[in-house]
C-alpha cells in the first residue's frame, strides 16, 4: 500500500508526518522528510485493520510545528496482493507429555503468527473445553471430570484471515488416588470383599468401622472412620498411576487386630510383582509404615497388600491411610553408618558440603539430645554446612517436604537457623525450638519439573559453634484434609507435638483425649474420643488440597475453652495461608461450632492454620475439633450429627 501527501501538486500548505500503525497500534512505518512538506509511506502488508496517524510538523532548519495550521491532500493507492494463507504457529507449553495429573491445572499454549492471533482453542480427547483471545493463551481443566487413565491435550490457533492450525498432541495421565481411607463403600459395622471405589479385595479382606466386631479392641481409625482388614490371607490391590522413571515409596499406617487374635499377623507389600516390603505390626496402636523405594517402568503399576498369616489360626491386621509419594534417597541418615560422627560422607544419596554430615546417636554432636526419631543416626548442619538431593517429583503436583528438627544439645553458642530450597526457591527457614525433634513442614510447592535438587542450608544468623539435627525427610503430594477430628496419633492422656498426622504441631499444641489432664473439665469432644489444643501461642496447621481456584470457601470448627487450671481466656485466630480470617473467644468450656470470614481459594492448595493469641497472658489453652471446609452456599449444619 502507499499514502502520500502531495502538498503542491494538490495546493496543500502544511508540512505533515505519515506514520502507518498495525491494528495493535504499533507503528510499521514513518515518513517526515527535511526540507520537504510532502510525505510518502509505501509499504507492503497483509490483510488486517490498520491506522494512518497525520501530524503537522515542522522543519528544523527553517521552522517550528508550532501552531501547524493548514491543508492538505493525501492520497491512497495499492495493488491487491496475495491474501494471508500462513495459519498461525501453535504447540503445548505445559503440560509435557507424561505428566501425571490430578485436580485443576492450567493447560499453557504457545501461539504466534505473523500478522496476529484471534484466538486459541484448548482441547482435550478432542472437545474444547476452553477459548482464549488473549496471551498468554490457556485453559483451567478439572481433571476431576475426567476418567482415570490417559487423555490427550491439544490446542488449535486462529488468525484474522480465518487460518488455523492445530497443535501436536500431548498425552498426559489422569490419576486420582481413590479411598486411601477406606471410607467407602460405607458400613455400621464391616463387610468383606465390598464393591467400591480404588481397591478390589479378595479372600477374607474387607472394610470395618471404628468400634466394630472387628476394631472393637483397637484405638480409632487413622483416617476417618474406617480402615481396611487383611484377615488370615486375604489381599487388596488397586492400580495407581505413576511417572516412569521416577522412584516412590508407599506408606501407610497398620496395626494388629486388638480382639479375637490367636497371634500376630504379618502381611508383604507389592508393586506388580515386585515385593517391597514385609511387615508385622507389634501393637494395637496404628505404627507408619514405609516400604523400600521402587522406580515406576511403566504409567500404571498395581499396589497389592497381601496377608501372610505365617504364625497360623485366625489373625487379622488392619490397614489405613495408604499414600504413594515421592522417593527420599537415604530418608532417615542410616548410610554410610558412620559409628560416631563423620563430615561430608560420600555414597548416601545426599551430598554433603562445608560442615554437614551425619552423626550417630550419644555421639560426641548427638550426646546432649534424645535419638533419633528414624533409625539411630540424623544430618547434622553446623554453621554454613548444606546437604543436598536431587528428588523425583511429578510436574504440576502440588507438595510439601517434611522433616524432624532439633537444636543440638551440647557445645552450641546459640541457635542453629536454617533453609530448604527447591532449586534455589526458598520453601522456607526454620529455627528448631529446642533439642527435642518437632516435626517441620515447609510451604506448598507446585513441582515445575521431574528432578530438581531439594537443599538443606546451615544460616548460622547468631554466629559462633551452631548445629541443627534433620532426620526423616519426606517429600509428599498435597491431598484432601486429612484427620479433622485429631484421632491420630492415638493417646491416652495427652501429646505435645505429635507426628502421624495431617496436622503440624509446636510445642504449645497438641492432641488430647477426652477426660485428660487437659480435658477433665470438659465434656467429651465433638467427633471421636480426642480433640486438638493450643496452650499459649501454640499453633497448628496443614496443608490441604482439593480447593477449586476461584471458589468460595469458609472453616468451620467447634471450640472451647479448657475447663481446668486456666489463667484467663484464650483466643484462637485463623488463617489461610498467611490471612487471617478472624479470630474467636470461647464463651466457656462447652464446645460451640464458629464458622470463619468466607475467603477465595486462589489455588489447588492452601494452607489452614490454627493459633493461640494469649492476649491475656498466663497458662491458657482452647481446645479445637470437628474441622470442616465448607464450600459457600452449602448449608452449615447446626449440630455436628
Amino acid at each position: 500500500r502507499t499514502f502520500h501527501s502531495p502538498a503542491y501538486t494538490s495546493g496543500g500548505n502544511l508540512d505533515i508526518g505519515l506514520r502507518l500503525l498495525d491494528g495493535a497500534g504499533n507503528a510499521l512505518a514513518v515518513a517526515s522528510p527535511v526540507g520537504d512538506v510532502d510525505a510518502t509511506i509505501s509499504v507492503a502488508v497483509g490483510a488486517g485493520t490498520y491506522y494512518l496517524e497525520v501530524d503537522g510538523v515542522g522543519d528544523p532548519a527553517t521552522y517550528s510545528d508550532y501552531a501547524s495550521l493548514g491543508q492538505y491532500t493525501l492520497i491512497g493507492s495499492g495493488a491487491p496482493g496475495v491474501g494471508d494463507s500462513t495459519p498461525p504457529t501453535v504447540a503445548i507449553a505445559w503440560p509435557s507429555a507424561g505428566t501425571v495429573l490430578d485436580g485443576t491445572h492450567r493447560i499453557a499454549v504457545d501461539a504466534s503468527d505473523d500478522v496476529g492471533v484471534t484466538r486459541v482453542e484448548v482441547m482435550v480427547d478432542g472437545a474444547v473445553i476452553g477459548t482464549d483471545v488473549n496471551a498468554p493463551y490457556g485453559a483451567a481443566w478439572n481433571t476431576m471430570n475426567a476418567a482415570t487413565g490417559v487423555h490427550v491435550i491439544s490446542a488449535r490457533a486462529y488468525d484474522a484471515a480465518g487460518n488455523a492450525r492445530t497443535s501436536t498432541a500431548v498425552a498426559v495421565t489422569v490419576a486420582r488416588d481413590e479411598n486411601l481411607g477406606f471410607e467407602s463403600p460405607w458400613t455400621s459395622t464391616y463387610v468383606y470383599t465390598p464393591a467400591g471405589p480404588g481397591w478390589t479385595f479378595s479372600g477374607y479382606a474387607g472394610v470395618a468401622t471404628n468400634g466394630s466386631g472387628f476394631t472393637g479392641g483397637n484405638p480409632p481409625a487413622p483416617e476417618g472412620r474406617q480402615v481396611a482388614f487383611l484377615q488370615i490371607t486375604g489381599a487388596m490391590s488397586q492400580p495407581f498411576a505413576f511417572v516412569p522413571g521416577l522412584a516412590y515409596v508407599v506408606r501407610f499406617a497398620a496395626a494388629q487386630r486388638g480382639n479375637w487374635q490367636a497371634s500376630r499377623q504379618d502381611f508383604q507389600v507389592y508393586v506388580d510383582d515386585r515385593l517391597v516390603g514385609s511387615y508385622t505390626p507389634g501393637g494395637t496402636a496404628y505404627d507408619a509404615f514405609t516400604t523400600a523405594s521402587f522406580t515406576a517402568t511403566a504409567s500404571s503399576h498395581v499396589v497389592r497388600f497381601v496377608g501372610r498369616d505365617s504364625a497360623g489360626g485366625d489373625n487379622t491386621v488392619f490397614i489405613d491411610r495408604v499414600r504413594i509419594e515421592s522417593a527420599i534417597a537415604n530418608h532417615g541418615f542410616e548410610s554410610p553408618s558412620v559409628g560416631t560422627y563423620r563430615y561430608n560422607p560420600a555414597g548416601a544419596g545426599w551430598t554433603f558440603a562445608g560442615n554437614a554430615g551425619i552423626a550417630a546417636n550419644a555421639s560426641g554432636f548427638t550426646a546432649g539430645n534424645p535419638p533419633a526419631i528414624e533409625g539411630v543416626q540424623v544430618a547434622f548442619l553446623q554453621w554454613t554446612g548444606t546437604m543436598a538431593q536431587s528428588v523425583a517429583l511429578e510436574p504440576g503436583a502440588d507438595y510439601v517436604v517434611r522433616f524432624v528438627a532439633a537444636q543440638r544439645g551440647n557445645y552450641q553458642s546459640s541457635r542453629q537457623d536454617l533453609d530448604v530450597t527447591l532449586d534455589g526457591r526458598s520453601l522456607g527457614a526454620f529455627t528448631p525450638a529446642t533439642t527435642s525433634y518437632r516435626e517441620c513442614t515447609t510451604r506448598i510447592f507446585t513441582a515445575g519439573a521431574a528432578r530438581q535438587v531439594l537443599m538443606f542450608a546451615g544460616r548460622n544468623s547468631a554466629g559462633g559453634d551452631n548445629t541443627a539435627f534433620i532426620d526423616d525427610v519426606r517429600i509428599e503430594k498435597v491431598r484432601a484434609a486429612v484427620d479433622l477430628g485429631f484421632e491420630t496419633p492415638f493417646t491416652t492422656t495427652f501429646a505435645y507435638a505429635p507426628r502421624g498426622s495431617g496436622w503440624t504441631f509446636d510445642g504449645g499444641s497438641g492432641v488430647t483425649a477426652n477426660g485428660s489432664g487437659f480435658t477433665a473439665g470438659n465434656p467429651s469432644a465433638p467427633e471421636g474420643g480426642q480433640a486438638a489444643f493450643v496452650q499459649g501461642k501454640g499453633t497448628l496447621f496443614q496443608p490441604i488440597g482439593g480447593f477449586t481456584p476461584g471458589g468460595q470457601y469458609a472453616i468451620r470448627f467447634a471450640v472451647a475453652q479448657r475447663g481446668n487450671w486456666q489463667a484467663n481466656a484464650q483466643y484462637v485466630e485463623v488463617f489461610i495461608d498467611g490471612t487471617s480470617l478472624g479470630y474467636f473467644r470461647p464463651a466457656g468450656t462447652g464446645y460451640e461450632f464458629v464458622t470463619t470470614r468466607s475467603f477465595t481459594a486462589t489455588a489447588r492448595s492452601h494452607t489452614v492454620r490454627f493459633t493461640g493469641m494469649n492476649p491475656l497472658g498466663g497458662d491458657n489453652t482452647a481446645l479445637i475439633d470437628a474441622v470442616q471446609i465448607v464450600p459457600l452456599g452449602m448449608a452449615l449444619p447446626t449440630s455436628n450429627g
